[in-house]
């Protein structure tokens, strides 16, 4: 499981990929983060296909990608904020054809 989160209270946006399927090395599972701006909108695009996550946030100010390597085809997206509640979403979703 690849985690991405935009966390205003600890102001900082994170991509987790410590349990994101195959460890490749020892250094692989990691957590990136970078700051968060208070004054910016708290907007996120996640960008996926079957080896990367890309995230882009604060309007592109944040760009993240990483590799990750599943170990099952039942793949989902899920999206839920920290404190449980709901929250208004909205996505859009693009079959890719294979280039090979």
């Amino acid at each position: 499981m690849d985690r991405s989160s935009l966390r205003h209270h600890q102001k900082e946006f994170y991509i987790d990929r410590t349990h994101s399927g195959a460890a490749i090395s020892a250094d692989f599972p990691t957590r990136t983060k970078a700051p968060l701006v208070t004054t910016r909108p708290y907007d996120l695009t996640l960008i996926v296909d079957r080896s990367s996550v890309e995230a882009f946030a604060q309007d592109g100010t944040i760009a993240m990608t990483d590799l990750v390597f599943p170990v099952s085809n039942n793949l989902q997206i899920q999206i839920f904020p920290d404190n449980a509640k709901p929250i208004q979403s909205e996505g859009q979703l693009w079959e890719l054809k294979s280039i090979w």
